[in-house]
C-alpha cells in the first residue's frame, strides 16, 4: 500500500466515459487534458484490471445520470452491470457492487492510501452514497431489484384499460352472436403477464436534481484515483528496479 499525496484539483470536469476508456486501454491517442498524469496510458492493464473495473464502472454512472438521468442508466442496463466485449474492454459493475465501491473501497479504502483528498470532494461522495441507499430502500419498498434486467418496470402498479372493462353480461344481450364477438374480444385484449409502468422515471423525477448536485465529487474522484494508480504503479516500478 502506497500513501500517496493527491495533486488533482476539485472543480474539473472528467472527459467522456469514451474517452476513459480510450485512455485506459490505449486504444488512441485522445488529449489528454483531464488525467495529467503522463504515465495513465502506461499502467500494466492486468495488474491493475479490477481497479479499472472500478474507476470505469464509476465514470459510466457519472455519464450515464449527467447525461440522461438515472432512467438513461437503467434503460441502458448498466444497473445489471456489464461484461467486457473485447479483450481490451472492462467489466462494468451492477447497481449494488457500485455502491459498494463508493462505500467502501473510496470511503474507507481510497482515503486510507492517500493524503489531500480535497474535503468537499469527499462530502459530495458522501451525499452520492445516501442517494444511491435512498434509491436501493425505494427499490426494496417496491420489491424491486435494483440489480436485476426487468428492473425498469412498477410491479404493482400495471393497468390495461381494455382488459379492465367489465366482462360482457350475456343477459344484457338480444343477440347471441353479439355476445359471442364482444366476449371474444374481451377474452383476447387480456394480457398474458402484468402490464408494468417504468419505475425508473420516478427515480430520476426524485434523485436527478440532487445527483447533479453532488456531481464534482465524482469528477474529483476519477482524476484522484486515476492519479492513485499512476503515481502507485511508478513507485512500483522503482521500487523493482531498485531491488534489481
Amino acid at each position: 500500500m502506497h500513501n500517496i499525496v493527491l495533486e488533482s484539483k476539485y472543480g474539473n470536469k472528467s472527459q467522456s466515459s469514451s474517452n476513459i476508456l480510450d485512455i485506459i486501454t490505449n486504444s488512441s491517442n485522445v488529449d489528454n487534458k483531464y488525467f495529467k498524469n503522463e504515465y495513465l496510458d502506461k499502467l500494466p492493464k492486468k495488474e491493475n484490471y479490477n481497479e479499472l473495473c472500478k474507476l470505469f464502472t464509476i465514470s459510466n454512472l457519472l455519464y450515464q445520470v449527467e447525461n440522461g438521468g438515472f432512467s438513461q442508466y437503467i434503460c441502458n442496463g448498466y444497473n445489471e452491470g456489464k461484461n467486457p466485449k473485447t479483450s481490451g474492454d472492462v467489466e462494468l459493475f451492477n447497481f449494488s457492487e457500485t455502491l459498494k465501491i463508493l462505500r467502501n473501497d473510496v470511503l474507507i479504502d481510497f482515503l486510507d492510501k492517500t493524503t489531500n483528498f480535497n474535503e468537499l470532494a469527499q462530502a459530495d461522495i458522501v451525499k452520492i452514497v445516501k442517494i444511491l441507499e435512498q434509491i436501493e430502500q425505494d427499490c426494496d419498498m417496491q420489491n424491486l431489484d435494483i440489480n436485476d434486467s426487468n428492473f425498469s418496470y412498477y410491479q404493482e402498479n400495471w393497468e390495461y384499460d381494455s382488459w379492465l372493462a367489465d366482462e360482457p353480461d350475456k343477459d344484457d344481450y338480444d343477440n347471441e352472436e353479439d355476445y359471442e364477438y364482444d366476449h371474444e374480444n374481451w377474452s383476447l385484449s387480456e394480457p398474458e403477464e402484468e402490464i408494468q409502468l417504468d419505475y425508473s422515471e420516478e427515480i430520476s423525477n426524485r434523485y436527478d436534481k440532487e445527483f447533479y448536485n453532488y456531481s464534482n465529487g465524482l469528477h474529483y474522484l476519477l482524476e484522484s484515483w486515476s492519479e492513485y494508480l499512476v503515481k502507485s504503479n511508478n513507485i512500483a516500478l522503482e521500487n523493482e528496479k531498485i531491488v534489481r
